[in-house]
C-alpha cells in the first residue's frame, strides 16, 4: 500500500500514537480500520485529536515503512498479546482437564457409594454371604485399586469405571 492510500482510508501514519491500548477481541467483531476486516488481536492508535483507530495485527506493519518508532511500540506489544493468548489457551485447557477430573472423580466415587450400599442392602435383604454373579463382579470392582494415571487418563479410566459398575449395578438382582 502506498503512503498516498494509507493516509486517504486511515491518517497519516506519523500523527498517530500508540499509548499501549491492546486486546484479543475473541470472537467480537472488531474491523479494522485500514483494511475493514474483521481482527482478533486489536491495536488501538489514536490521532492527535482524540479519534481512534483500530487495527490488526498484519496492518501494522505498514507502519515500519513511515513510522519506525511507532511500529516498533506496536510490535512489541503484538509479541506480548501473542505471548499472552497462547498463556491464556493453555490456562484454560488445564482447566477444563481439572474440572473433567473433578466430575469424573464425583460420578465415580457416587456410583461406588451406591453399589457398596446396593451390595450391604443383598446381604441384609437376603441374609446369604454369597452374592449373584453381577454383584459378586460389582464387589470386585469396588474392590479394584485405582491405577496411577495421569490426569487425562485418569479422567477417563474413571469414566469407563463408573459405566462398568453402572451395568452391574443395575443388573437385576436375584433373591
Amino acid at each position: 500500500m502506498k503512503l498516498q492510500d494509507f493516509i486517504t482510508r486511515v491518517a497519516d501514519p506519523v500523527k498517530l500514537e500508540f499509548k499501549g491500548k491492546c486486546y484479543d477481541a475473541g470472537a467480537a467483531s472488531q474491523h479494522c480500520s485500514c483494511c475493514h476486516r474483521p481482527i482478533r488481536q486489536v491495536f488501538m492508535l489514536k490521532d492527535q485529536s482524540g479519534t481512534k483507530f483500530y487495527f490488526g495485527s498484519g496492518c501494522i506493519d505498514f507502519f515500519k515503512k513511515w513510522n519506525r518508532p511507532l511500529w516498533k511500540k506496536l510490535d512489541a506489544s503484538r509479541t506480548w498479546l501473542h505471548t499472552w493468548i497462547q498463556q491464556e489457551v493453555k490456562a484454560t485447557r488445564a482447566a477444563r482437564k481439572s474440572d473433567s477430573l473433578r466430575l469424573s472423580e464425583q460420578k465415580y466415587s457416587t456410583i461406588k457409594k451406591e453399589a457398596a450400599a446396593a451390595i450391604r442392602e443383598y446381604h441384609k435383604k437376603t441374609g446369604k454371604e454369597w452374592l449373584p454373579e453381577h454383584l459378586f463382579v460389582l464387589q470386585n470392582l469396588l474392590n479394584a485399586p485405582k491405577p496411577t494415571l495421569k490426569p487425562a487418563s485418569r479422567s477417563r479410566w474413571l469414566d469407563r469405571r463408573a459405566e462398568e459398575m453402572r451395568k452391574y449395578f443395575s443388573a437385576p438382582t436375584l433373591a
